[in-house]
């Protein structure tokens, strides 16, 4: 591998609070640290404005029985398009969120002493927003969906 630092990908500096429109640009299913369940991995690109290409990662407990992990889920999920009434495993998530925009709300929260960025919330597209995005073709060039399984404890959630 042939290293040019004048090629690096990405801004990891964190952003400021507020709303931006975003895409997925990966997706993936991955056993929790605990090894008791399955959380959704995603990250998200910044569009259109001028921090365009930033990444926000993010991290989704798949243990839909909570109410929390279920509404944050159907949150994101009608936020990027996905009809309620729909039957999701780990596999169709990949379909549902993978290269899709929405909104989200961002802010600044602390983790082991450092500053970095959560969703706070997961919000729809306007019709004007969703013809105007724009998204740097240097972050997410449809990354294919990664899974180290294809099932969950919750495989059929109703949405």
């Amino acid at each position: 591998m042939e290293f040019d630092p004048t090629k690096r990908k990405g801004d990891y500096d964190v952003l400021p609070a507020g709303e931006y429109l975003v895409k997925c640009v990966l997706v993936e299913v991955k056993t929790n640290m605990a090894k008791d369940g399955k959380n959704l991995n995603t990250r998200w690109s910044v569009a259109g404005d001028k921090y365009n290409g930033r990444l926000i990662f993010d991290i989704q407990s798949l243990k839909v029985k909570i109410s929390f992990c279920y509404n944050r889920l159907a949150d994101m999920l009608e936020a990027c398009g996905t009809k309620k009434n729909v039957q999701l495993n780990a596999e169709s998530l990949s379909d549902a969120l993978n290269e899709k925009t929405c909104k989200v709300r961002v802010v600044v929260d602390q983790y082991n002493g450092k500053e970095k960025n959560k969703i706070e919330k997961f919000l729809p597209l306007s019709e004007e927003e969703s013809s105007n995005v724009e998204v740097s073709e240097d972050i997410g060039d449809g990354v294919p969906f990664a899974s180290d399984s294809s099932e969950w404890e919750d495989d059929d959630m109703p949405f």
